[in-house]
């Protein structure tokens, strides 16, 4: 630091005009004085020096002028260096006029205001605040204005929705989703007063926007369309179809249309289609079948589950209007659990001999039955091909009733009321085989391409049981008088088909008796199902006794009406007489015949 001027001691050694010269101390120094260089007169002067570094200059100059109550002493800048006059004070907008504080400082603030707060009325001012010795510079936010400003004054400055707009870093502000311009206004197709075209937005900035189903031909030629009808708001209208008296020559009168669901299908995907492409006939579309781990199942015909959406169509007659057909939509699966899980059909007989298994392929046919009130289907399996109604009551079982023990009986997969099915209009809808056990249980066989819906067992050729309704143990045969003994064959064929009129034809083959019959008794083979009529002649068989030649025999068809359930054919000689089994001697060779009879009628 460096003082400079004339040294206290050597004041009186000068001469001056005047006594009372007061020398002023001057301190040259390369910083700026702060309130702690106490050490100095009042009125010292201060300049700062060449070696000065920024933001202090050289030139500087200050003057001590007063000393705080706390021994601070205060400075104030004279000059701040350079060429020019230091600044003694600023003015504002309006040119009101600031000094600097007691240390020789105004200090300059921004402040945000209201729009339209500045004195002046303009986005940005500066306002002098003289008793605190401030200036501030004011910019006034942003205002919403009615149409296009006239001037710059409403400007201001503004805070974005970022549900809407995006700044990026550079301040640079877009709208979100996209960099065109802002929607303003909809251009419709129609409007309709008070609607407007174009739509406008709400003093809000919403438009709303309705869908709207609208009769045919409502907007002219155009069967979609926007259409005003309320300010601020239009609907994209969708015209109902029209019927129309021929091919249309445009588009204009397609619309959306709901169906029939006793004549259409309408899947998930909206594909339509004829439930009977000739009209409603008996039947049934949209349903399969399949059998898997002990239950077999009725689902939709792509193995889908039967839904609301993905329902299956039966038509049957009408009970409460007969002559009429009535359609009835099935919207969930139909199953039963058979003797391979926890049967629900054991101890349904259905025509067999209770206790004798039945090993071989035994034909049932799958048929769809509506309730009193044509509004539900329940599904069931029985072994007449031909049935038109279900049976009465005690013919019809459930999973919880096995009461299905006649020929013509059918079974229920569900539990349902069995006084809302029995009787009632049914349709066949496809055919399954089962084997029963000696436990009166059954098993559904594996399915194959004569199976399921739409199959029939057509031509297909099953086979025989010994033992079986009403059969001698062991064999297909018994005599009438229950103590014979029927004849065996060293080789044996009993075969057996059915058609879907309920004609049921029989082809026996015996070659060779290898035992020694006996019995006055009529000779019986036993069928699978119970002949309509009694001593009804059939075509001729053929017969060869004692290997002395052959001779034509007629079999006559007979049922011991008794018994229900004993099933069985008798032979005649052409010149009288029944055979019976001690006609056969053990070196008699052949006994061969088909036969083809009437075996099912409705079942009540």
């Amino acid at each position: 630091m460096v003082r400079f001027g004339v040294p206290g001691q050597n004041v009186d050694s000068l001469s001056y005009a005047d006594s009372r010269l007061s020398t002023v101390p001057v301190v040259m120094a390369p910083r700026r004085p702060t309130v702690n260089d106490k050490k100095f007169p009042m009125w010292c002067e201060w300049r700062t020096d060449k070696n000065s570094v920024a933001p202090v200059g050289e030139g500087e100059f200050w003057k001590l002028i007063r000393f705080e109550s706390n021994g601070d002493a205060t400075w104030v800048q004279i000059d701040a260096g350079g060429a020019g006059p230091g600044v003694d004070d600023l003015r504002d907008q309006v040119n009101v006029q600031v000094t600097p504080s007691g240390t020789g400082n105004i200090d300059v603030d921004g402040v945000t205001v209201n729009n339209a707060a500045n004195p002046s009325g303009i986005p940005v001012e500066t306002v002098a605040n003289p008793g605190t010795n401030t200036l501030d510079v004011q910019v006034q936010v942003g205002a919403a204005v009615t149409g296009a400003p006239g001037d710059k004054n409403d400007a201001g400055l503004i805070s974005a929705d970022d549900t809407t707009f995006a700044i990026d870093g550079d301040g640079y502000m877009t709208l979100i989703g996209g960099t065109g311009p802002a929607l303003q206004k909809v251009d419709v197709d129609f409007n309709t007063g008070p609607g407007v075209d174009p739509v406008l937005p709400s003093a809000g900035g919403q438009i709303s926007v309705f869908g709207n189903t609208v009769t045919n031909a409502t907007n002219s030629n155009a069967p979609v369309a926007t259409h005003s009808r309320a300010l601020n708001q239009y609907h994209v209208d969708v015209q109902l179809g029209a019927a129309v008296a021929a091919t249309p020559a445009d588009p204009y009168d397609a619309g959306l249309l709901s169906m029939d669901d006793s004549h259409f299908s309408v899947d998930g995907n909206g594909f339509t289609q004829l439930l009977y492409p000739y009209g409603p006939q008996k039947g049934a579309a949209n349903l399969g079948c399949s059998y898997s781990a002990g239950t077999f199942t009725i689902h939709a015909a792509d193995g889908t589950a039967l839904s609301a959406t993905n329902p299956a169509y039966v038509t049957v007659q009408s009970k409460a209007t007969p002559g009429e057909l009535v359609t009835i939509k099935v919207t969930a699966n139909q199953d039963f659990i058979d003797d391979a899980g926890a049967s629900e059909i054991i101890g349904n007989l259905f025509g067999l001999t209770t206790s004798i298994a039945y090993n071989q392929d035994m034909p049932f046919f799958i048929y769809a039955v509506s309730n009193d009130d044509e509004d539900a289907i329940a599904f069931g399996i029985t072994r007449s091909p031909i049935q038109q109604s279900s049976p009465g009551s005690s013919n019809i079982g459930t999973p919880s009733s096995a009461t299905a023990d006649a020929q013509g009986g059918m079974f229920l997969f569900e539990d349902v009321t069995i006084a809302d099915y029995d009787n009632n209009p049914c349709v066949s809808v496809g055919s399954i085989r089962m084997q029963m056990s000696a436990s009166d249980d059954w098993t559904v066989q594996t399915l194959t391409k004569f199976d399921g819906i739409g199959q029939f067992q057509l031509q297909r050729v099953f086979t025989g049981v010994t033992g079986q309704f009403g059969a001698d143990s062991g064999s297909y045969f018994s005599d009438s008088a229950g103590t014979g003994t029927p004849p065996t064959f060293n080789t044996s064929s009993y075969q057996w088909m059915i058609d879907t009129n309920g004609y049921i034809t029989v082809k026996y083959g015996g070659g060779s008796v290898d035992n020694t019959p006996a019995g006055a008794g009529t000779l019986r083979l036993h069928v699978p199902v119970v002949p309509l009529l009694s001593n009804k002649q059939a075509p001729p068989g053929h017969l060869a006794f004692n290997d002395a030649g052959s001779g034509n025999y007629q079999h006559y068809i007979g049922r011991r009406d008794s018994i229900p359930s004993v099933n069985y054919l008798f032979f005649t000689r052409d010149g009288g007489g029944l055979l019976t089994p001690a006609d056969f001697a053990n070196t008699d060779s052949d006994f061969i015949f088909t036969v083809t009879y009437k075996g099912f009628q409705q079942q009540v």
